[in-house]
C-alpha cells in the first residue's frame, strides 16, 4: 500500500470509529482507532524507514521499529506524538492510560475481550486521540510527506 492509500484509510477508519463511539459501540470503537494510529505510524515507516513496508505492526514489535526510527532520525521526532513525553502522545492507545483492570492497550488481541475497551470516559480520550493524529496526518499532507 501507498502512503495515500493509509492516509485514506486512517480517515474512513476514524469517521466510522468514531460513528461507533457516538453510537455507544465502545468495544468496536477503540478497536477500530488503533487501526488509525497503525495507519498514521505505517506512513512514517515508508516515508523515512522503509518504502516496501507492508506488515502488520502487532503491537508487540511496534516499540522496537519506534525506537529504530527515532535513533535514525531524531530530529524527525523531536516534537513527535509518538515520543512519550510529548504532551499529545496517545497514552490511551499506546497503553491504556494507565492499564488498568477496565483498560487496556490497542493490541489486536484484545479484540476478543470484549471487557477491555468498555468504559466510556476511557474511550473518549482514545477519540480525542484520533482527532490529534488526524491533525499530524494533516501536518504530514502539509509538509508533503504524503
Amino acid at each position: 500500500m501507498t502512503k495515500q492509500q493509509f492516509y485514506d484509510f486512517a480517515m474512513l477508519t476514524k469517521e466510522d470509529s468514531n460513528l461507533l463511539f457516538e453510537n455507544n459501540k465502545l468495544h468496536n470503537s477503540t478497536y477500530l482507532g488503533g487501526y488509525v494510529l497503525e495507519a498514521y505510524i505505517k506512513i512514517i515507516l515508508i516515508h523515512y524507514d522503509n518504502p516496501d513496508f507492508k506488515n502488520h505492526l502487532g503491537s508487540y514489535n511496534l516499540s522496537k521499529k519506534l525506537q529504530e526510527l527515532f535513533s535514525l532520525y531524531p530530529e524527525l521526532f523531536d516534537n513527535s506524538i509518538l515520543i512519550q513525553n510529548n504532551q499529545h502522545y496517545p497514552k490511551n492507545l499506546f497503553n491504556g492510560g494507565g492499564n488498568n483492570s477496565t483498560k487496556a492497550s490497542w493490541k489486536s488481541n484484545f479484540r476478543y475481550d470484549i471487557n477491555k475497551w468498555s468504559d466510556s470516559s476511557f474511550c473518549e480520550k482514545v477519540q480525542k486521540e484520533l482527532e490529534i493524529i488526524e491533525e499530524e496526518l494533516s501536518k504530514l499532507k502539509l509538509d508533503g510527506v504524503i
